[in-house]
């Protein structure tokens, strides 16, 4: 192949590796600690949830990008119901949050392992669980973040296959998560 040649096909492979690139950049939630390496623009809902037969506001922020959706929900946690995990182990509260999360995407879980979600003092401990969606062509990945009083889940959703790109970014994403 000529050298021209050569360096078009070059140039124009990596090209097509970069538009799969989603430019993460350092986001903090709104209202929260949490700061994340989050793609733009990010979509927020809201949902009216019970927790420990109070309501509360849960939040989700959104953006997807190359088949892979990046998430933060984040949940108050109530003061009543604070003063009644504080009486379970953590790892009690977790398995919890993990059993809602198949519960609620009929997933299988794969693979679980622990997590941190570190502070400038300190590190709250969670969990990351990789559940394989119904159909078996996409899995999630979700990281369970219990603090003292907020909820967070920070998740992908991507092929159970994914590109090498789509799995670079959300691990990337994933592990950016910490307080301020």
């Amino acid at each position: 192949m000529p050298a021209p040649k050569a360096l078009l096909l070059a140039c124009t492979t990596l090209l097509g590796a970069c538009a799969r690139d989603p430019h993460l950049v350092e986001w903090q939630v709104p209202d929260t600690r949490l700061v994340v390496q989050m793609p733009q623009p990010v979509t927020t809902t809201s949902k009216t949830v019970a927790v420990g037969g109070v309501e509360v506001v849960g939040v989700a922020h959104v953006v997807t990008f190359d088949d892979v959706e990046y998430l933060v929900v984040q949940q108050a946690i109530p003061p009543a119901v604070q003063e009644q995990l504080k009486q379970r182990w953590i790892h009690d509260r977790l398995d919890a949050a993990r059993d809602e999360l198949v519960a609620s995407t009929r997933g299988t879980v794969q693979r679980e392992v622990g997590a941190g979600l570190p502070t400038p003092e300190a590190s709250f401990l969670g969990r990351e669980v990789t559940v394989l969606l119904p159909g078996g062509r996409r899995q999630m990945i979700a990281r369970l973040l219990p603090t003292n009083d907020v909820y967070f889940q920070i998740v992908v959703t991507m092929p159970a296959e994914p590109s090498y790109e789509q799995r670079l970014y959300a691990t990337r994403f994933l592990e950016s998560g910490r307080l301020r």
